[in-house]
Order: C-alpha cells, then structure tokens, then sequence
C-alpha cells in the first residue's frame, strides 16, 4: 500500500520481500496492553481483535522458517528510568537481528501510531528493510492508524497485507525447491 492506495510491489523492492532475511517482530502485544482490565497500565483494546490473527500469522512464519521475535516495553517498578517509545532503544533487538543475519523487520502489533512508528523508523535509521502488516497493527484510532500507515509508506518501508507477504514467502519456498528463480 503506498498512501492508502493498494500498489504492485515493483520490482526493485524483491529483496525486500526475502524470507530468508526476514523477522517478524510482534511489538507490545502482552497483558499490559491488552487486558480488559480497569487496571491494565496502557490499554491498547484495538489490539485485542488482532490477538488471534497475529497468532495465525506467527504460526505460518515459523512452518516457513521466519524467526518471531517478541517485544514486550516493561518499565523498572521504582520509575526510575524514562519510557522508551522504540523497539530499538536501549535493547539487544538490533544486535540479535545482525547476529540471526536478518535484514527484514515485519512488524505487527499495538500502537501503529506510536510504538510501530517509532519502530519503523528506527529501523530504517539502522538500514533495515521495514513491513509493516497492516492488518495486523492496531492503533489509537483508525484515522492515526492510517496516518503512521501513510507515513511508513511514504518514508520507511512498505505497508503490507499480512496473507500477501505470507503467499510471497510461501512462492519463494517452493522455487527454490524446484530450482527456478522467485517471483512476488
């Protein structure tokens, strides 16, 4: 998707689409964002429809052979320390993605117009290929959910259907194992 709009991805972008540089990375889809809860820290009940399709989708990734990495924000009880809006800062993400060789961040998750923006370009930043599922984030509202879409698209990476990717993926399996080249 580039701007909302559905788009053929072209051709100069096939690397980007690579299963074997890829890792999905599931952003802040735990308890302290998704349960029903009046206590629940930070509510994200968006993300609560997508707890099941993201499920699904880290199933296929792992029978493809796409590592999933989990990303939880936990804040020290004390409130000593401030919060931190990315992925990326200060943790090991970047140190494991380049230690497994992977290039390709899928992201899915809580908060498009928060913590999978800020994702999204810190990976960029880092020279990571950025996806974004887009039916598999959920925002504050659909309308900022569309905006940090729109805003990925235009400056970080593709916005993706999850089933697509997943198809693409799939392709690639099946060409290499009968010897012809991929296609997306």
């Amino acid at each position: 998707y580039f701007f909302g709009q559905r788009k053929a991805v072209p051709g100069a972008f096939a690397e980007w689409l690579a299963r074997e540089v890829s890792a999905a990375v599931s952003i802040d889809m735990h308890r302290g964002h998704l349960d029903a809860s009046p206590e629940c820290p930070c509510p994200a009940p968006r993300a609560r429809e997508i707890i099941e399709p993201i499920n699904a989708f880290h199933r296929e990734c792992r029978r493809l052979g796409v590592p999933v990495i989990h990303v939880k924000t936990v804040l020290r009880a004390t409130g000593v320390g401030k919060k931190r809006l990315s992925i990326f800062y200060p943790t090991d993400l970047d140190f494991l993605l380049r230690n497994m060789r992977r290039r390709t961040v899928v992201l899915t998750g809580g908060f498009t117009d928060c913590c999978v923006l800020n994702a999204a370009f810190d990976a960029a930043n880092r020279d990571y290929r950025v996806l974004v599922c887009r039916d598999l984030v959920r925002g504050f509202s659909t309308e900022m959910e569309d905006a940090a879409l729109r805003i990925v698209s235009l400056h970080l990476g593709l916005v993706v259907d999850s089933a697509d990717l997943l198809g693409a993926w799939a392709a690639q399996g099946r060409a290499s194992k009968t010897g012809s080249g991929s296609s997306t």
